[in-house]
């Protein structure tokens, strides 16, 4: 396979992705909207590990009810998060992408760095039950 269709791959299997978002909180992209240009830009700056932990970022699977492991997984979805948002607040500036793509980029900037707080406040409660040895019957609010 060529190194513009894998390119080209990598970044439909993004927005596919981002198609499962909850409506709630950010429309999937319209498909008919992104151009070469954009899965170009994107699939040079998102390896397919990355994808991956998006669609686990936009989508989770339901995790064990145990602070301890909680806490693990939410500390390495920060650091993902931290890792990628700054690739999508950069493409919202971008002239090299379509302004559907600089738009769409923006709104997922914003609900990421929404996620990130609302993980952070989730962290400080399940870091504070697993030092104290307490099993978490659910999630706070």
């Amino acid at each position: 396979m060529s190194a513009k269709i894998k390119i080209l791959s990598l970044i439909g299997a993004a927005f596919i992705v981002a198609q499962s978002v909850n409506a709630s909180a950010i429309e999937p992209p319209n498909m008919k909207l992104i151009t070469d240009e954009d899965k170009i830009y994107f699939g040079a700056r998102l390896d397919r590990e990355q994808i991956e932990k998006l669609q686990h970022v936009i989508n989770p699977n339901q995790t064990a009810n145990q602070p301890c492991a909680n806490a693990a997984e939410i500390t390495k979805t920060l650091r993902y998060l931290k890792e990628v948002t700054p690739i999508f607040r950069e493409a919202s500036a971008s002239a090299d992408i379509s302004a559907y793509a600089r738009k769409y980029s923006a709104s997922l900037t914003h609900e990421l760095d929404r996620t990130s707080k609302a993980l952070n406040q989730m962290l400080s409660y399940y870091r504070k039950a697993c030092a104290g040895g307490k099993e978490v019957a659910s999630r706070p609010d």
